[in-house]
């Protein structure tokens, strides 16, 4: 074998291992009907179909880590405000609270928690970037 086909096969090698994803944060807001969404979570199936998830705070921030650049589709999930009493009105003595922590008063219409009808997506870039979701 000549040393120059040696080379060829190396160089391709090498060529190759750096043409997978690149992974980045995407960080933004998360509005609905033009005010900050104050609670929930939203997730970004990103270009290898993994779902990447953070919380959405009080003010609407939201920063999601290890996001694959290509198209991400999004969903946005805000929990619901089901109330669990005992009975006379009241968590039993030493019961631990089984509600969420926060929830935001807010209903959303159900497309938004099916990335594929939500109609939100995201292009990644090769980079952090900011990008605020603004739901109707």
């Amino acid at each position: 074998m000549r040393a120059s086909h040696f080379w060829v096969p190396c160089c391709l090698v090498l060529l190759a291992a750096g043409c997978g994803p690149k992974f980045v944060n995407v960080s933004g807001t998360v509005t609905y009907q033009s005010k900050p969404l104050s609670g929930g979570t939203i997730t970004f199936y990103d270009s290898t179909n993994k779902p990447r998830s953070s919380p959405i705070d009080a003010n609407g921030a939201y920063a999601v880590k290890d996001v694959a650049t290509g198209r991400a589709r999004i969903a946005v999930f805000v929990p619901m405000d089901i109330k669990f009493e005992g009975m006379g009105g009241g968590l039993m003595p030493g019961a631990a609270d089984p509600r969420p922590a926060a929830t935001t008063g807010v209903t959303l219409p159900a497309k938004y928690n099916d990335p594929d009808q939500s109609g939100q997506t995201c292009d990644v870039k090769s980079a952090d970037q900011k990008h605020d979701v603004k739901l109707d």
